[in-house]
């Protein structure tokens, strides 16, 4: 039955998550790694071997930032790639998106750099995207001296707004950053009237039905557009009406009840959280990434329950749930959870 007090909630939620940016576009980070590296660092991306594979290291990097104790930092990615070369060598690449100024961000980047090279003693290409709407910050570097000594480190910086003067190559570009892109920048765009947001909203996500997208990659990428731009409760449903037309008519493949019972799960989740109490809104998403699995898969296996249930940190948990949008089995959800 719907509830129109949680609906209002999920979208105030929504609406603050969307405005930090950070879960989105880690979930494509990792999603679309190679296509990442392509679109915003095409150097880079020439220089990687990419039939050996890459590791994302995100634990070793959780490490490396708490035992850094320069407070709270949002440390995206660290992922380890081999070279192009007739060595067998490789390197770390360290990736921070960044959502907002901050006059810290330089010396962040210098401090992850030197602290992940203490680590591992092998070379840190330290990479950022400023995806905020200040057309005028652009770190790119950090240094200090002292008594003749110096430190000093250059790191490329890509700017999201810039691909705003690009716009008719991002509508013919196959890379599916040219269609995150493109829903960043309308919701970065605070001239929109709502009316028009929700006509970008969905012009922008029509296009993922006329490209080569596969089924799953359609709806991982409209999850994100859904996420970035944001529109009150009754465009909002427009816009939902709109995208099962089009599902219907291309390539249905997950329902809309299915999705949005996951949703409703974790609006369920998040309000019990803040009502009672975060420990009573962890298991309750807990339960419901539960009822997922068994909706969307039958029964898991006998050990998932107890997994879950060690599972504290709110963020996970919420990616946990999200990914069951695009898993297309059960072996795409369960190493998330036993990890």
């Amino acid at each position: 039955m719907e509830n129109a007090s949680v609906s209002n909630l999920a979208l105030k939620i929504l609406e603050r998550w969307q405005n930090d940016f950070d879960t989105p576009w880690k979930d494509a980070l990792e999603s679309y790694f190679q296509e990442f590296m392509a679109f915003f660092f095409p150097e880079a991306a020439t220089a990687i071997d990419w039939v050996a594979g890459y590791e994302f290291l995100d634990k070793e990097l959780q490490a490396i930032v708490r035992d850094g104790e320069i407070g709270k930092r949002y440390a995206d990615k660290l992922v380890r790639v081999q070279l192009q070369s007739g060595v067998k060598s490789w390197i770390l690449v360290h990736i921070e998106i960044q959502g907002q100024p901050e006059v810290e961000f330089a010396k962040r980047m210098f401090v992850y750099n030197y602290r992940i090279f203490d680590k591992y003693d092998q070379p840190v290409a330290s990479l950022a995207l400023l995806t905020d709407a200040s057309p005028t910050w652009r770190p790119h570097e950090y240094s200090y001296s002292a008594f003749g000594s110096a430190m000093h480190l250059t790191f490329p910086s890509v700017k999201m707004l810039d691909f705003a003067d690009a716009w008719s190559d991002l509508e013919t570009s196959d890379n599916p950053f040219a269609i995150i892109v493109m829903a960043h920048l309308k919701a970065l765009d605070k001239g929109l009237s709502p009316e028009n947001r929700m006509k970008w909203k969905f012009q922008i996500a029509s296009m993922l039905y006329r490209k080569d997208f596969s089924k799953q990659d359609i709806l991982r990428i409209l999850i994100l557009i859904d996420w970035l731009i944001t529109l009150p409760p009754g465009l909002q449903e427009q816009f939902r009406t709109n995208i099962d037309i089009l599902e219907k008519k291309n390539m249905p493949y997950l329902s809309s009840f299915e999705r949005n019972a996951l949703l409703k799960g974790l609006e369920q989740g998040l309000e019990q959280g803040m009502q009672q109490g975060i420990d009573k809104g962890l298991q309750i998403i807990r339960d419901n990434i539960l009822y997922g699995i068994q909706t969307r898969f039958g029964e898991p296996p006998r050990d998932v329950a107890e997994s879950l249930a060690r599972l504290d940190d709110q963020e996970r948990l919420t990616a946990i749930l999200q990914a069951l949008f695009t898993a297309s089995s059960l072996d795409d959800i369960l190493p998330k959870i036993r990890s």
